[in-house]
């Protein structure tokens, strides 16, 4: 599963981070694609050269999020449902508020913001996970259907808003291209583009610039985004 061309595969020994929040209780369901390199959780910044060496040797002991999760009883779950609420510094947490500030115009005032569920398409870590190449590893294509993508359509079953979003363009490519996903409605606004998928019952509405750079003006889309979840739940 972990290997692929071009140097581009998964990273076997680092600790996955497959969700964090509730799913059984939360106000929205966020569709993430992979948690990045795992080199970015651990103690120190060892060299390229070295990454094998570290990781066989030390990389998962040492991890941050290892140290965290034994904090409670190494309960993976019971550190996800709870993270908002005591894990309150670190890059992680500023990510997390960054994605509440995404979420927010879609939710009804009357959710909340702080119970979001977000769930890593690839649990995984990886260097460069957009280059990866899903055809050549079909072990995790069976993986992401039975653990992740059941996952999702329960969590956004149990969810205040009734459909999940994903705020990259790699994510829609994904879920349409692996996963077969079908695109229902599409809208574009602004130089950005809304496209909500369905795959046996499931919703995902994919929310992302073809100019990136306006993603740094993330308030003002705030009514656009409103109007859409608005129309989105009267279809």
């Amino acid at each position: 599963m972990y290997k692929n061309a071009g140097g581009k595969g998964l990273e076997p020994y680092g600790m996955p981070l497959p969700y964090l929040g509730n799913p059984y209780d939360c106000s929205a369901v966020v569709i993430n694609l992979n948690p990045g390199a795992c080199l970015s959780d651990v103690n120190g910044r060892p060299s390229r050269e070295n990454y094998y060496i570290w990781e066989l040797g030390k990389a998962f002991e040492a991890s941050l999020i290892t140290q965290v999760i034994k904090k409670y009883n190494n309960q993976y779950s019971d550190f996800a449902s709870h993270f908002l609420r005591d894990y309150t510094d670190g890059s992680t947490r500023d990510w997390f508020t960054k994605l509440q500030t995404k979420v927010k115009p879609f939710l009804l005032s009357e959710n909340r913001i702080d119970d979001i569920f977000t769930v890593e398409l690839c649990p995984f870590h990886s260097y460069s996970f957009p280059k990866f190449n899903w055809e050549k590893t079909s072990e995790l294509k069976s993986f992401v259907n039975d653990n992740v993508l059941s996952v999702v359509s329960e969590a956004i079953a149990n969810s205040n808003l009734k459909f999940g979003l994903a705020f990259q363009k790699k994510t829609y490519e994904v879920l349409t291209k692996v996963f077969d996903f079908k695109e229902t409605y599409k809208k574009e606004i602004n130089n950005r583009n809304y496209q909500l998928l369905e795959h046996n019952g499931t919703l995902v509405l994919c929310v992302w610039f073809k100019n990136p750079l306006l993603g740094r003006h993330i308030d003002k889309f705030i009514e656009d985004d409103k109007k859409i979840a608005s129309l989105i739940r009267s279809l």
